[in-house]
């Protein structure tokens, strides 16, 4: 009995060396089971944030044409310059304008009314085309319905005439049969088969007549005669809108006469009210619309320009947002609404996504990538345009949900796993993971609120593997 004591403590004496050994392959201190580090899985709120490096721009850019022909006077500013609405930017040459005003005023609009004229009879046949194009299709409807209406009425004269054809038919028959009878039977029965007969003529007249004069048929014929009419004067109105559209046709402007004569009457606007107001704007200069940057400027002082040209461009200083190029890993996290912080030149502002391109850049190093804009809420003066800044856009903010350590995670091909801490043991157990960011992930499934998750940061763990956790 002792000998049986002795060889079960030797065999758990030997257990234990077997466990001692095996930990000790991987703990720090043998005998204790490997150290890891623990977090107790609880709620809490869980934030993700993505940064961007990006440009500053502006969403509202507003580009200065010159609309009159005259010199330039005076720029008051320079690219760069900030200015304010009202600002006086460039002024036209006093004198120049001065000319160009009278010989506005001199000038005959003979010619102009001349060509207005081809424009209108141009527009005349147009409008003969069209109305001509609406009747024959409007006329073609009208002529099917007549059309079908008289075959409908056809369908039924026939068919009433024909009943009526039948019916005299079949009082033929029956006279036929009366006067056979007549000679068969006996003579008492003579006066009965008279009378019979009688009625049988008067019945064969009655239909004879009603076949040439019976009111139905003669009242459709009457309304198909009508039809026929109004077929007959649809049928010469079209005729007449064939001929018109024809004609019409060929006395329209193609689209480059029309563009030639267009062109003429550009010539002529400074016998214009249009061209004369234009001058009248010309005079006061050109001014900002609204607070920004002068971003370019497309003329020179002294330098004689045409209607059309482009002067300058200002960009507003109060619609600021910056543009980023987001590689496919970030964009999937990106979304419109969601809020920002970008720092710009030591300050802070806040901002939302405003916009997401569908569709990625044309080309170059920007070839894979998505545009994606922030807009800014309050900019301000210091701002500048094109800077390079960074943006901090919040692509999560969650409440009262379960977190573990991102550290805690493991992942292999058949899924995501965190070890959890069971009786002195790790225990693998598969989960279900929402949003994450450098600290921590939420988790949506596979852990209760309570459980200590645990990991190593430079060993893996095992299922049932012994730990010991580390206490700091």
């Amino acid at each position: 009995m002792e000998l049986l004591k002795d060889k079960k403590k030797l065999a758990i004496l030997g257990g234990i060396v077997i466990m001692s050994v095996t930990a000790g392959a991987f703990s720090v201190s043998a005998g204790t089971g490997l150290k890891v580090k623990c977090a107790v899985v609880k709620k809490g709120d869980l934030s993700r944030y993505t940064e961007l490096n990006g440009n500053i721009v502006s969403n509202t850019v507003k580009e200065y044409y010159s609309r009159v022909d005259s010199r330039i006077g005076r720029i008051y500013v320079k690219e760069g310059d900030y200015v304010k609405k009202g600002d006086l930017l460039i002024s036209y040459d006093e004198e120049d304008l001065k000319l160009k005003t009278e010989l506005a005023k001199t000038n005959s609009g003979s010619r102009l009314e001349g060509l207005n004229g081809k424009l209108a009879a141009d527009r005349r046949m147009a409008g003969m085309y069209s109305e001509a194009a609406l009747n024959l299709a409007a006329l073609d409807d009208e002529i099917s319905m007549y059309q079908a209406k008289i075959d409908r009425l056809d369908a039924r004269i026939v068919e009433e005439r024909a009943a009526l054809a039948d019916e005299g038919a079949r009082l033929q028959v029956s006279l036929i049969d009366s006067a056979s009878d007549n000679l068969s039977d006996d003579l008492e029965d003579d006066d009965i088969l008279g009378n019979e007969a009688e009625r049988i003529q008067k019945d064969i007249q009655y239909n004879a007549y009603e076949q040439n004069y019976n009111s139905q048929i003669l009242s459709m014929q009457q309304l198909k005669n009508e039809y026929s009419v109004k077929l007959a004067d649809c049928k010469q109105r079209r005729s007449e809108m064939v001929s018109q559209k024809a004609s019409s046709y060929t006395s329209l402007m193609t689209e480059d006469d029309r563009a030639a004569l267009e062109l003429e009457k550009t010539s002529c606007k400074l016998s214009d009210s249009d061209i004369q107001k234009d001058l009248e704007a010309a005079a006061d200069g050109i001014r900002a619309d609204f607070d920004g940057i002068i971003t370019s400027i497309d003329t020179a002082e002294d330098l004689r320009v045409q209607t059309g040209l482009k002067l300058l461009t200002l960009e507003s200083s109060d619609d600021i947002a910056v543009k980023f190029n987001v590689n496919k890993y970030d964009i999937d996290a990106l979304s419109e609404g969601q809020e920002a912080t970008v720092n710009i030149r030591s300050k802070t502002y806040t901002g939302k996504v405003s916009r997401i391109d569908r569709m990625t850049g044309r080309g170059g190093s920007d070839a894979s990538n998505v545009g994606v804009e922030v807009k800014l809420d309050e900019p301000d003066d210091d701002i500048i345009l094109g800077l390079e800044t960074k943006a901090l856009i919040s692509t999560a903010a969650l409440s009262d949900v379960l977190t573990v350590p991102t550290d805690a995670l493991s992942e292999e091909e058949e899924g995501t796993f965190v070890f959890i801490l069971r009786d002195g043991k790790a225990v693998k157990m598969p989960v279900e993971i929402g949003v994450r960011n450098e600290d921590n992930v939420e988790v949506i499934s596979g852990l209760n609120e309570g459980d200590t998750a645990v990991w190593n940061d430079t060993q893996e763990l095992t299922d049932g593997m012994n730990i010991k956790v580390e206490r700091e």
